[in-house]
Protein backbone atom coordinates (compact mmCIF):
# COMPACT_ATOMS: atom_id res chain seq x y z
CA UNK A 1 0.00 0.00 0.00
CA UNK A 2 0.93 3.64 -0.25
CA UNK A 3 -0.30 6.81 1.37
CA UNK A 4 -0.09 10.56 0.63
CA UNK A 5 1.03 13.21 3.14
CA UNK A 6 2.24 16.76 2.62
CA UNK A 7 3.64 20.13 3.64
CA UNK A 8 2.32 23.64 3.03
CA UNK A 9 3.66 27.12 3.72
CA UNK A 10 3.08 30.65 2.46
CA UNK A 11 6.16 32.59 3.52
CA UNK A 12 9.38 33.62 1.80
CA UNK A 13 12.54 31.60 2.49
CA UNK A 14 15.74 33.26 1.29
CA UNK A 15 17.62 30.09 2.24
CA UNK A 16 16.55 26.47 2.57
CA UNK A 17 14.18 26.21 5.53
CA UNK A 18 11.74 23.64 6.86
CA UNK A 19 8.08 24.26 5.93
CA UNK A 20 5.03 23.29 7.96
CA UNK A 21 3.56 19.81 7.81
CA UNK A 22 -0.14 19.65 6.94
CA UNK A 23 -2.31 18.49 9.84
CA UNK A 24 -3.29 14.89 9.26
CA UNK A 25 -5.50 12.45 11.20
CA UNK A 26 -3.79 9.29 9.92
CA UNK A 27 -0.12 10.10 10.66
CA UNK A 28 1.57 11.89 13.54
CA UNK A 29 2.35 15.54 12.71
CA UNK A 30 4.01 18.20 14.86
CA UNK A 31 5.05 21.59 13.50
CA UNK A 32 7.35 20.96 10.55
CA UNK A 33 7.64 17.23 11.28
CA UNK A 34 5.80 14.30 9.76
CA UNK A 35 6.63 11.17 11.73
CA UNK A 36 7.22 8.25 9.40
CA UNK A 37 4.51 5.56 9.68
CA UNK A 38 4.90 1.84 9.03
CA UNK A 39 4.78 2.66 5.31
CA UNK A 40 8.37 3.88 5.40
CA UNK A 41 9.70 3.89 1.84
CA UNK A 42 9.67 7.04 -0.29
CA UNK A 43 7.62 6.10 -3.34
CA UNK A 44 7.36 9.60 -4.81
CA UNK A 45 7.81 13.33 -4.09
CA UNK A 46 6.30 16.41 -5.73
CA UNK A 47 7.25 20.03 -4.94
CA UNK A 48 5.51 23.07 -6.40
CA UNK A 49 4.69 26.71 -5.80
CA UNK A 50 5.17 30.17 -7.26
CA UNK A 51 8.85 31.12 -7.19
CA UNK A 52 9.96 27.82 -5.65
CA UNK A 53 13.67 27.41 -6.38
CA UNK A 54 14.92 24.45 -4.34
CA UNK A 55 13.53 21.56 -2.33
CA UNK A 56 15.15 18.86 -0.22
CA UNK A 57 13.78 16.08 1.97
CA UNK A 58 15.63 15.63 5.26
CA UNK A 59 15.58 13.07 8.07
CA UNK A 60 18.13 11.34 10.33
CA UNK A 61 18.06 8.17 8.22
CA UNK A 62 18.48 10.05 4.94
CA UNK A 63 21.50 11.87 6.37
CA UNK A 64 23.34 8.56 6.74
CA UNK A 65 23.99 8.94 3.04
CA UNK A 66 22.70 12.30 1.77
CA UNK A 67 19.44 14.18 2.23
CA UNK A 68 17.29 13.78 -0.87
CA UNK A 69 17.45 16.59 -3.40
CA UNK A 70 14.12 17.13 -5.22
CA UNK A 71 14.55 18.35 -8.76
CA UNK A 72 12.53 18.83 -11.00
CA UNK A 73 10.30 21.23 -9.03
CA UNK A 74 7.26 23.08 -10.37
CA UNK A 75 8.04 26.81 -9.85
CA UNK A 76 4.54 28.14 -10.52
CA UNK A 77 1.35 28.61 -8.54
CA UNK A 78 -0.65 25.51 -7.70
CA UNK A 79 -2.77 23.92 -9.01
CA UNK A 80 -0.63 23.44 -12.12
CA UNK A 81 -1.60 25.57 -15.09
CA UNK A 82 1.14 24.35 -17.42
CA UNK A 83 1.58 20.58 -17.56
CA UNK A 84 4.53 20.58 -19.95
CA UNK A 85 6.88 17.91 -18.60
CA UNK A 86 5.19 17.90 -15.19
CA UNK A 87 5.97 14.72 -13.27
CA UNK A 88 6.57 13.41 -9.78
CA UNK A 89 9.89 11.99 -8.61
CA UNK A 90 8.90 8.33 -8.68
CA UNK A 91 10.94 5.50 -7.19
CA UNK A 92 8.99 2.29 -7.78
CA UNK A 93 12.24 0.36 -7.54
CA UNK A 94 15.02 0.92 -5.00
CA UNK A 95 13.07 3.49 -3.01
CA UNK A 96 14.92 5.02 -0.08
CA UNK A 97 13.90 3.51 3.26
CA UNK A 98 13.19 5.77 6.22
CA UNK A 99 13.25 4.86 9.90
CA UNK A 100 9.78 4.27 11.31
CA UNK A 101 8.74 7.01 13.76
CA UNK A 102 11.53 9.42 12.75
CA UNK A 103 10.74 13.04 11.83
CA UNK A 104 10.70 13.76 8.09
CA UNK A 105 11.03 17.36 6.89
CA UNK A 106 10.66 19.25 3.64
CA UNK A 107 13.12 22.13 3.18
CA UNK A 108 12.35 24.78 0.56
CA UNK A 109 13.93 27.92 -0.84
CA UNK A 110 11.41 30.46 -2.16
CA UNK A 111 12.30 34.11 -2.59
CA UNK A 112 8.74 35.21 -3.47
CA UNK A 113 7.09 36.83 -0.44
CA UNK A 114 3.99 35.05 0.90
CA UNK A 115 3.90 32.58 -2.00
CA UNK A 116 2.17 29.27 -1.35
CA UNK A 117 4.45 26.24 -1.61
CA UNK A 118 3.49 22.58 -1.46
CA UNK A 119 5.50 19.38 -1.02
CA UNK A 120 3.78 16.01 -1.23
CA UNK A 121 5.29 12.66 -0.21
CA UNK A 122 3.93 9.26 -1.17
CA UNK A 123 5.06 6.64 1.36
CA UNK A 124 4.73 2.88 0.84
CA UNK A 125 5.67 -0.53 2.14
CA UNK A 126 5.19 -2.09 -1.31
CA UNK A 127 2.93 -1.56 -4.29
CA UNK A 128 0.06 -4.01 -4.35
CA UNK A 129 -0.40 -6.06 -7.52
CA UNK A 130 -3.51 -5.45 -9.60
CA UNK A 131 -6.24 -8.08 -9.42
CA UNK A 132 -7.31 -9.80 -12.63
CA UNK A 133 -9.92 -8.05 -14.72
CA UNK A 134 -10.65 -5.11 -16.97
CA UNK A 135 -10.15 -1.49 -15.93
CA UNK A 136 -13.25 0.73 -16.10
CA UNK A 137 -13.35 4.44 -15.25
CA UNK A 138 -16.28 5.87 -13.29
CA UNK A 139 -16.92 9.58 -12.74
CA UNK A 140 -18.35 11.29 -9.68
CA UNK A 141 -18.39 14.56 -7.76
CA UNK A 142 -17.25 15.70 -4.31
CA UNK A 143 -18.73 18.81 -2.67
CA UNK A 144 -17.17 20.37 0.42
CA UNK A 145 -16.03 23.62 2.02
CA UNK A 146 -12.33 23.89 1.22
CA UNK A 147 -9.74 25.34 3.60
CA UNK A 148 -6.44 26.60 2.16
CA UNK A 149 -3.54 24.32 3.02
CA UNK A 150 -5.67 21.72 4.83
CA UNK A 151 -7.16 18.32 4.04
CA UNK A 152 -10.97 18.52 4.01
CA UNK A 153 -13.07 15.39 3.60
CA UNK A 154 -16.19 14.93 1.50
CA UNK A 155 -18.35 12.09 0.22
CA UNK A 156 -18.15 11.05 -3.42
CA UNK A 157 -21.36 10.83 -5.45
CA UNK A 158 -20.97 8.60 -8.50
CA UNK A 159 -22.90 9.51 -11.65
CA UNK A 160 -23.63 5.83 -12.35
CA UNK A 161 -24.68 3.03 -10.02
CA UNK A 162 -22.08 0.34 -9.49
CA UNK A 163 -23.36 -3.23 -9.72
CA UNK A 164 -23.19 -5.09 -6.42
CA UNK A 165 -19.69 -6.38 -5.78
CA UNK A 166 -16.22 -5.51 -4.59
CA UNK A 167 -13.95 -3.09 -6.47
CA UNK A 168 -10.26 -2.23 -6.48
CA UNK A 169 -9.17 1.33 -7.19
CA UNK A 170 -6.20 1.43 -9.54
CA UNK A 171 -6.10 5.13 -10.38
CA UNK A 172 -7.76 8.48 -9.80
CA UNK A 173 -8.08 11.92 -11.33
CA UNK A 174 -9.62 14.97 -9.62
CA UNK A 175 -10.45 18.20 -11.40
CA UNK A 176 -11.44 21.64 -10.12
CA UNK A 177 -10.38 25.26 -10.31
CA UNK A 178 -8.45 25.21 -7.03
CA UNK A 179 -7.73 21.54 -6.27
CA UNK A 180 -4.06 20.89 -5.44
CA UNK A 181 -4.22 17.25 -4.35
CA UNK A 182 -6.69 14.62 -3.21
CA UNK A 183 -6.65 11.18 -1.61
CA UNK A 184 -8.99 8.29 -0.88
CA UNK A 185 -10.17 7.59 2.67
CA UNK A 186 -11.30 3.97 2.93
CA UNK A 187 -13.69 2.98 5.72
CA UNK A 188 -11.62 -0.02 6.82
CA UNK A 189 -7.92 0.72 6.08
CA UNK A 190 -5.52 3.39 7.30
CA UNK A 191 -3.43 4.41 4.25
CA UNK A 192 -4.78 7.30 2.17
CA UNK A 193 -3.49 6.97 -1.41
CA UNK A 194 -3.92 10.00 -3.64
CA UNK A 195 -2.88 12.17 -6.56
CA UNK A 196 -2.11 15.71 -7.74
CA UNK A 197 -5.18 17.61 -8.98
CA UNK A 198 -5.84 19.25 -12.33
CA UNK A 199 -7.77 22.52 -12.82
CA UNK A 200 -9.16 21.85 -16.32
CA UNK A 201 -10.61 18.91 -18.23
CA UNK A 202 -8.11 19.27 -21.10
CA UNK A 203 -4.99 18.93 -18.94
CA UNK A 204 -3.53 15.43 -18.90
CA UNK A 205 -2.51 15.07 -15.27
CA UNK A 206 0.34 12.79 -14.21
CA UNK A 207 0.21 9.43 -15.97
CA UNK A 208 1.45 7.42 -12.96
CA UNK A 209 -1.83 8.04 -11.13
CA UNK A 210 -4.00 6.34 -13.74
CA UNK A 211 -4.80 2.87 -15.08
CA UNK A 212 -2.81 0.76 -12.64
CA UNK A 213 0.42 2.77 -12.72
CA UNK A 214 0.74 2.50 -8.93
CA UNK A 215 -0.93 -0.86 -8.50
CA UNK A 216 -3.95 -1.51 -6.29
CA UNK A 217 -4.80 1.54 -4.13
CA UNK A 218 -7.35 -0.31 -1.99
CA UNK A 219 -10.70 -2.07 -2.26
CA UNK A 220 -14.28 -1.30 -1.30
CA UNK A 221 -17.75 -2.79 -1.44
CA UNK A 222 -20.11 -1.19 -3.96
CA UNK A 223 -22.22 0.37 -1.19
CA UNK A 224 -19.28 1.65 0.93
CA UNK A 225 -16.98 3.67 -1.38
CA UNK A 226 -14.12 5.72 0.05
CA UNK A 227 -14.63 9.37 0.83
CA UNK A 228 -12.20 11.94 -0.58
CA UNK A 229 -9.76 14.25 1.22
CA UNK A 230 -9.17 17.40 -0.84
CA UNK A 231 -6.47 20.01 -0.37
CA UNK A 232 -7.38 23.27 -2.10
CA UNK A 233 -5.63 26.51 -2.99
CA UNK A 234 -8.72 28.63 -2.21
CA UNK A 235 -11.33 28.49 0.53
CA UNK A 236 -15.09 28.15 0.19
CA UNK A 237 -17.84 25.83 -0.95
CA UNK A 238 -16.61 23.94 -4.02
CA UNK A 239 -17.50 20.92 -6.11
CA UNK A 240 -14.82 18.78 -7.74
CA UNK A 241 -15.06 16.24 -10.53
CA UNK A 242 -13.48 12.85 -9.78
CA UNK A 243 -12.71 9.90 -12.05
CA UNK A 244 -11.80 6.56 -10.48
CA UNK A 245 -10.22 3.68 -12.37
CA UNK A 246 -11.78 0.46 -11.06
CA UNK A 247 -11.42 -3.30 -11.40
CA UNK A 248 -14.28 -5.50 -10.26
CA UNK A 249 -12.78 -7.99 -7.84
CA UNK A 250 -15.99 -9.85 -7.07
CA UNK A 251 -19.48 -9.69 -8.52
CA UNK A 252 -22.47 -9.82 -6.19
CA UNK A 253 -22.92 -9.15 -2.51
CA UNK A 254 -20.76 -10.62 0.26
Amino acid sequence: MFTLVGYYDATAHAALAAIAAIADPHVRVSGNDIYVPALNKMLAVFAGGSGLEECRMQSPSLRRLVNQRIEFIYPQAMPPGDWMGLEVHLWKERARTLDIAEALNAFCLNSVAAAAEYVFIWLMDKLEALPAGEIASLEGTVSLTAVVGAWVNGAITFTQTLPAGRYAICGMRIRGGSVVAARCVFPDISPRPGCIGTPHYYEPGIAAFRYGGLGNWGEFEHDAPPSIDVLGATAGALTYDVVMDLIQVRAGRR
